[in-house]
C-alpha cells in the first residue's frame, strides 16, 4: 500500500509496499534471480543433502522397501518383513520426501511473503527489504514509462523496476509520483545539456 512519510522539514517521501516478485518481473530471468537473492539475504539457508549421499540413502530405502514387499507377498509374513517395510518407508520419508516437501513449501512461502518498499524522495530512490537496502540516485534513472497497468522505471544498469497500478490509492498518487519522476528526468536532461 502507498504511504507518504514526511521527513526533516518539508521533504516528502513517497513509499510503496510491493511484492518482490512484482518489482523485478520485467527483468531478464538471470538478473531477476540475482536481485531477488540480494533482497533475501539473512533468510536461513536450507541444508541440502549431497547428491552422492542422497543416492546412497534413497537406494538403501528402496532396497529395504523392496525386500519387505517381497516378504509381504510370500506365504510366510514374518516380523522382519514388517520391520523392513517400516524401515524403507521411514528412510524414504525422512531423508528424501519430507525435506524436499519442506524446501518447496519454504520457497513458495518466501516468494509470497517477501515484500519490498520503494521510496522516492528528493535525493534518491530506495528499494528496501527486511535484510537489504539498495539506494539508486536520480541520475541512474534513464526513463520511466506510464501505462494503464503501472509504471516502469528503467535504470542505467539495465534494471527495470515495476510499480503496478494496484499499489496506488488512485490517480492522484500516481500523478504525484509521475510529477516527481518528470521533474527529475527534466533536471537531468537540463544538467547534461549545459
Amino acid at each position: 500500500m502507498h504511504e507518504i512519510a514526511v521527513r526533516k522539514g518539508n521533504e516528502k517521501e513517497l513509499v510503496f509496499q510491493i511484492p518482490l516478485s512484482e518489482v523485478y518481473k520485467f527483468n531478464d530471468p538471470e538478473k531477476t534471480k540475482s536481485l531477488v537473492e540480494t533482497h533475501k539475504e539473512g533468510l536461513p539457508a536450507h541444508s541440502e543433502m549431497r547428491p552422492a549421499k542422497r543416492f546412497i540413502v534413497s537406494s538403501a530405502g528402496i532396497f529395504f522397501l523392496m525386500i519387505g514387499l517381497m516378504g509381504l507377498f510370500s506365504k510366510n509374513v514374518s516380523f522382519l518383513t514388517i520391520v523392513l517395510l517400516i524401515t524403507g518407508f521411514s528412510i524414504i520419508w525422512f531423508f528424501i520426501a519430507k525435506p524436499e516437501s519442506e524446501k518447496r513449501k519454504a520457497g513458495a512461502a518466501a516468494r509470497q511473503e517477501i515484500k519490498v518498499s520503494l521510496s522516492f524522495n528528493e535525493n534518491n530512490i530506495i528499494v528496501r527489504s527486511r535484510h537489504h537496502e539498495l539506494k539508486r540516485l536520480w541520475p541512474e534513472l534513464i526513463e520511466y514509462k506510464k501505462t494503464k497497468k503501472g509504471i516502469h522505471l528503467n535504470f542505467i544498469d539495465g534494471t527495470v523496476n515495476w510499480l503496478p497500478a494496484e499499489v496506488f490509492y488512485g490517480t492522484d498518487e500516481m500523478n504525484e509520483l509521475v510529477g516527481l519522476l518528470q521533474k527529475k528526468i527534466t533536471n537531468k536532461q537540463a544538467s547534461t545539456n549545459n
